[in-house]
């Protein structure tokens, strides 16, 4: 609560610091140019009081039109004219006030001396009108910045549960393939070592190269398909040396581009389905895996006799 509050005071310091830095050459300006041009500058007292009453203006005109448009969104045309009048009304009895109280009370007299009439009231109208357009097009592009903002954070919040819904369903894959690979192997490199410490090691070497890669490609969005199909090769093998070579099943790939992205453990999921749940030990109906691209479309088909457990299974269901 500290930090947030610590924060709001940060990002209010902030934007009254960039609001400061905006009005001083605007001001420094205006006076210089209207002093040369006019061959005359007022005194201290008369820009500190009308640009008081001009900046005050100015943001009360836009947050009030922020308020309505908040509040009243369905009256605004007529309320908006209403608000603009009343502002005037207000803008001019104050100037003329503080007009007053240069001349009279700290004997500031401008330039021709002060004369209450027509063009006097034409000039402190358009005066108030001028800094009223700004502070229109302050608040149109304040809102602007502001649905921009809006927008980025959807668009970032977005993306932020794509990565989480993505880091899951690659955490669900890794869960579905690791498991029972990794204690079946173990299983085999068990009673494998005694007899062939050979093929033991390999087993290890291969299980080691499949298991790091499922690790690893979790904190990955994509991969290279190359890198994908090797650890099909490695699963291939894997399960060969299991099934002591007697597996049948055949691997077509047509890779144009081997580099192209694909979301990681995808087709090593599907490909240990293949071995999880098919029945490969049939010379005449061997298991097959076709893998090809097509510009950015990668194609996967498999095709597998189905276990007799499944079969088994689905006969009972029906």
């Amino acid at each position: 609560m500290h930090k947030s509050i610590y924060e709001r005071h940060k990002f209010l310091a902030k934007e009254f610091f960039i609001h400061v830095l905006c009005w001083c050459p605007f001001i420094f300006s205006e006076v210089v140019v209207t002093g040369l041009l006019r061959d005359h500058f007022n005194s201290f007292y008369f820009y500190l009081l009308f640009y008081t009453l001009n900046i005050s203006l100015f943001y009360f005109h836009a947050y009030g039109v922020k308020w309505m448009a908040g509040r009243y969104r369905r009256r605004m045309f007529i309320l908006t004219p209403l608000l603009v009048a009343t502002e005037l009304a207000v803008y001019t009895i104050v100037s003329v006030t503080f007009s007053i109280f240069l001349v009279q009370v700290l004997k500031s007299q401008p330039e021709g001396g002060l004369k209450l009439n027509f063009t006097y009231y034409v000039s402190v109208i358009w005066r108030g009108v001028y800094f009223m357009l700004y502070s229109t097009g302050y608040f149109f592009l304040k809102n602007y910045l502001a649905r921009q903002k809006k927008e980025m954070e959807s668009k970032l919040e977005i993306s932020r549960l794509q990565n989480l819904v993505l880091t899951a369903e690659k955490d669900f894959l890794r869960s579905q393939i690791t498991p029972h690979l990794f204690f079946s192997t173990l299983n085999f490199i068990k009673f494998t070592a005694v007899k062939n410490p050979d093929l033991a090691e390999d087993a290890i070497d291969t299980l080691s190269e499949i298991m790091d890669f499922a690790l690893t490609s979790n904190n990955r969005e994509f991969v290279p398909l190359i890198t994908e199909l090797d650890q099909i090769s490695n699963l291939v093998t894997l399960n060969q040396m299991r099934n002591e070579g007697k597996l049948f099943f055949h691997c077509k790939k047509e890779i144009t581009d081997p580099e192209i992205p694909i979301i990681p453990l995808v087709l090593l999921t599907l490909t240990e389905n293949l071995f999880k749940h098919g029945n490969l030990s049939s010379p005449e109906h061997p298991a097959t895996i076709e893998i090809s691209s097509e510009g950015n479309k990668i194609i996967f088909r498999s095709s597998n006799l189905a276990a007799k457990s499944s079969l088994e299974r689905d006969m009972g269901q029906d």
